[in-house]
């Protein structure tokens, strides 16, 4: 798990790896994240409750996720975080 707000204001983020055991990401953990547009989710088990809100007040641009899960992440991203700046693109990672 990724507390709520466990990277709140953190303005020096530009990227970050989120971890293949990750299943939930706490409710604002990217809010104030300015300069964070980049997100890699190595994780094939996040649940929609887990990533509610995880994304509010963040100015994450691309979410790069396991290929098999690009449809999957991008319905739970978009549907659980309608508070970001922007839209979210869920794209398959390279390897």
């Amino acid at each position: 798990t990724i507390a709520a707000g466990a990277f709140k204001g953190k303005t020096n983020l530009r990227s970050l790896a989120i971890g293949k055991n990750v299943k939930t990401i706490g409710k604002g953990a990217f809010s104030g994240c300015t300069n964070l547009k980049t997100l890699t989710v190595n994780s094939r088990n996040l649940t929609k409750k887990g990533v509610k809100g995880s994304l509010s007040g963040s100015s994450v641009k691309t979410i790069n996720v396991p290929a098999n899960k690009v449809d999957s992440y991008q319905n739970k991203f978009t549907k659980a975080n309608s508070g970001s700046k922007g839209k979210v693109t869920v794209k398959a990672k390279s390897k």
